[in-house]
């Protein structure tokens, strides 16, 4: 029986309404996964969250500037 090993999860926004559909996690085969570093996903998700609301700052930012709300 194959091994997988969890590396991460994804979720893709609805293109329509701009909204987070389900998450999905990632896995790889525990033979492809040898010699990958060891993630501490609570550490990433900081990580991305932290450049989500720095990307979210930017475009309100450049928006004031155009002089439209978003």
């Amino acid at each position: 029986m194959t091994k997988f090993i969890q590396i991460g999860v994804t979720a893709i926004r609805d293109p329509l309404t701009g909204e987070p559909l389900n998450a999905v996690p990632l896995y790889v085969e525990a033979a492809d996964a040898e010699g990958l570093p060891e993630i501490d996903l609570r550490n990433l998700s900081r990580i991305v969250s932290k450049d989500l609301s720095e990307m979210k700052k930017s475009r309100q930012q450049v928006a004031a500037a155009d002089g439209d709300e978003r």
